[in-house]
């Protein structure tokens, strides 16, 4: 773990961790050992200058000049132009409850980053 970080360049109140390298990061988070050379084949062609996790430690955020342009999770990888690639053990979070309600939250109004159901947003907390 390189360094814990409040806040930055665009002035986000976030808490995060950086990384300078994806194999730490990816043991750190707890990504399975299983899925991390899948996850290395994903991104091998994105261009990134930056790794880290938020407080919550709910991905690991892969950034180009200070924005994220992709989200690793346990079982995801998604990114910012749209693509989203499932990885072993993908459950569907967007799938609906028994009353029909969206099991994801709204979008953050600070950074329009969907948020999780308890409505705090990872990126701006």
């Amino acid at each position: 773990m390189e360094d814990l970080q409040h806040g930055h360049a665009e002035g986000v109140a976030a808490r995060r961790r950086h990384y300078q390298d994806l194999e730490r990061a990816m043991a750190d988070y707890g990504c399975p050992v299983g899925s991390r050379p899948i996850i290395r084949d994903i991104i091998a062609d994105l261009e990134f200058d930056e790794i880290w996790t938020v407080q919550s430690g709910s991905y690991i955020a892969l950034g180009r000049g200070g924005r994220a342009v992709a989200w690793i999770g346990k079982t995801y990888v998604d990114f910012k132009d749209g693509a989203f690639v499932q990885l072993p053990g993908f459950v569907d979070k967007n799938r609906t409850t028994q009353a029909g309600e969206p099991r994801y939250g709204l979008l953050c109004p600070s950074c329009q980053q969907q948020m999780p159901l308890p409505g705090i947003c990872d990126t701006c907390d």
